[in-house]
């Protein structure tokens, strides 16, 4: 990017979270579609700032927040395809808690399987409850590749997640032999 283009860049995205600021004081009736509007817009400002913080000082953060503004243009795209994507990207966060639940009980007992977890299986229940009482039946969250199909943005969001996956590398592989030096006993 040049200077130029990260002023321009800066401007557009501040307009962005101007209009975020306006959106969440203006009233709705749909309170469902609202809140799903301000959480892309305030994850779409939060990941341009990763951005502008990546392109300066960070390769993994730049392309971890590519990756991401583009999940969200895929999101958003896949939302306004029609008004029961928006509510099936809402319902996902009840399927996507008990999904998180249900993992962290299942971590707990594999390190100690005589270990109870009254709490994790209360809150279970409880997210399973109010999925019920939403009507929602899907026991499955939705998938980026397949939305990403649904819109079709499905060769964009191969290449660039290859991409980003490349460029944001666990740990262990950013040594490599030449920076790093061993000393051996004899």
């Amino acid at each position: 990017m040049q200077a130029f283009d990260l002023k321009l860049a800066d401007k557009t995205f501040g307009e962005i979270q101007s209009f975020g600021v306006w959106l969440d004081k203006e009233p709705t009736r749909t309170v469902w579609f609202h809140n799903m509007l301000l959480c892309l817009i305030n994850a779409l400002v939060r990941e341009y700032r990763n951005l502008v913080i990546g392109y300066k000082k960070s390769t993994p953060l730049l392309a971890s927040a590519c990756r991401n503004m583009l999940e969200l243009n895929i999101y958003t795209k896949y939302a306004f395809i029609k008004g029961s994507n928006a509510r099936d990207l809402v319902d996902d966060r009840w399927i996507d808690a008990i999904e998180i639940f249900k993992s962290f009980r299942n971590w707990v007992r594999f390190h100690d399987p005589g270990m109870l977890t009254p709490g994790i299986d209360e809150t279970i229940r409880n997210f399973e409850t109010v999925k019920a009482k939403q009507g929602i039946t899907r026991t499955g969250y939705l998938r980026m590749k397949k939305m990403a199909s649904d819109v079709n943005f499905r060769e964009e969001y191969e290449h660039m997640n290859k991409v980003a996956s490349k460029l944001v590398p666990p740990p262990h592989s950013r040594c490599s032999a030449a920076s790093t030096k061993v000393s051996w006993p004899n």
